[in-house]
């Protein structure tokens, strides 16, 4: 493996934090019109005030993924994946210290086991 891929699979892995933060976002916004049919079916309120957290999760690291794979094509596996854990060990000892908030952790859970494995996929 060159040097040069290596380089290249850790900087195409910077486009996780913008693409993270607007798939949450969406997936969020998308969660909470969701939940509301969830709801009216009479699903448990603590699954149904999860949703939007666990589409918004999901969704950042899907999109995130799919765009570093898509920008660069021979992308290395464990280098594109050092900043994104960096980042969201950083978010998760964040959530720890402000307070325990279960969905945060489960959004930044998702959010980057959903990145590992859409990257892992794509690489298969």
């Amino acid at each position: 493996m060159p040097i040069k891929n290596k380089i290249l699979s850790f900087l195409v892995s910077f486009v996780f934090i913008p693409l993270a933060l607007i798939g949450q976002a969406l997936g969020i916004f998308i969660g909470e019109y969701i939940s509301v049919i969830y709801e009216n079916w009479g699903t448990a309120a603590f699954i149904v005030s999860l949703i939007p957290y666990i589409i918004g999760g999901v969704l950042g690291g899907y999109i995130s993924a799919v765009v570093a794979k898509k920008i660069y094509k021979n992308i290395i596996f464990n280098y594109a994946l050092i900043l994104p854990i960096l980042v969201i060990t950083a978010a998760l000892i964040g959530t720890f210290i402000g307070g325990f908030n279960f969905k945060e952790f489960l959004s930044n859970f998702l959010l980057i086991a959903s990145y590992f494995i859409v990257l892992k996929e794509s690489k298969e």
